[in-house]
């Protein structure tokens, strides 16, 4: 019998054009909080005064809201990008048939990428929520009861 290219072991395993777009998503996701973060610490820029005018001991908060934003953003949002820029890579090769390592090491690999980016969003959510609180408080912030933080 003549195998045609197919490996049986992955039959009913997601294809690789499915992988594939998933990790698209999944990049388009890391740029839109790249994105996302450039707003906030703007936000924190442009609110900076009015905020320690309300209270004038937010000093440390504004401190920590901009190094989570640097974490973020530097730390991890980029390596995570290029993280996946890399994968990217890798998939393209197996789709091409030019195997950089079998395919059973990178669906592994593609799940606990796809783990990261869960988690990630998770948290992302919740600083979200917490810092437009922040920024714009709870009794005149009519954006934050839209967030879903579970």
């Amino acid at each position: 019998m003549q195998n045609l290219g197919v490996n049986y072991n992955y039959i009913l395993e997601t294809s690789l054009i499915d992988l594939r777009q998933k990790s698209k998503v999944w990049l388009s996701e890391v740029e839109l909080r790249l994105i996302e973060l450039a707003f906030f610490r703007k936000m924190l820029r442009l609110n900076k005064e009015r905020l320690i005018e309300e209270n004038t001991s937010i000093e440390n908060e504004l401190d920590h809201y901009r190094e989570l934003i640097d974490y973020y953003e530097v730390r991890l949002l980029r390596d995570l990008k290029k993280r996946l820029k890399k994968h990217e890579g890798k998939l393209v090769k197996l789709m091409d048939g030019h195997p950089a390592q079998d395919e059973e090491s990178f669906r592994e690999n593609h799940k606990n990428i796809g783990q990261v980016v869960h988690a990630f969003g998770n948290e992302f959510r919740n600083l979200k929520k917490e810092f437009l609180t922040f920024i714009e408080p709870q009794k005149n912030n009519r954006y934050v009861s839209h967030i879903n933080t579970d």
